[in-house]
């Protein structure tokens, strides 16, 4: 041993090398098949996007239309008072938006279910009976409200009442 101190080297840093045992240890890299995972990735045109913002679209256009022929058949019925109007309601007038609103619904739900990775005959499996669960739903419950505002019952619409 000599007496002079010899220059002392830095000591090898323990932290990378723990780490990169760990990272073997944890996914072995000789096993990683690096074009595999690319193979089922989206990019940046695969996921619905158009379908999202047109179903959207669609539905936002549709409820203005179902507003505005609601509003204006049930104003004529307020202003003549007659039985006419209200049945004239339940027609294609207010059936075709209604379509349109269900239809702009499925596709933006589909799609969105879609963008998170199903499949897309499987989202539009899952979206089309919720939506059509919701149709009638909502179509039955608009025909009471007619009916009750055809017989002459405004008192189910105050929301004051409660």
């Amino acid at each position: 041993m000599p007496l002079y101190a010899q220059p002392r080297r830095p000591p090898k840093c323990r932290a990378s090398s723990a780490l990169s045992d760990i990272i073997s240890l944890c996914i072995p890299l000789q096993n990683i098949n690096l074009k595999a995972p690319l193979a089922n990735m989206y990019y940046a045109d695969t996921p619905p996007y158009f379908l999202l913002a047109a179903g959207l679209f669609i539905s936002i256009t549709s409820g203005l239309a179902f507003s505005a022929v609601l509003k204006g058949s049930v104003g004529d019925w307020y202003a003549k008072k007659s039985t006419r109007s209200i049945s004239k309601l339940r027609g294609f007038d207010l059936q075709l938006p209604f379509l349109g609103i269900c239809l702009g619904s499925c596709v933006f739900l589909a799609s969105g279910m879609s963008i998170f990775g199903f499949p897309t005959k499987i989202a539009y499996a899952m979206a089309s009976p919720l939506i059509l669960l919701s149709a009638l739903l909502v179509w039955t419950q608009l025909r009471k409200n007619l009916a009750a505002l055809e017989s002459g019952n405004t008192r189910a619409f105050e929301l004051d009442g409660f």
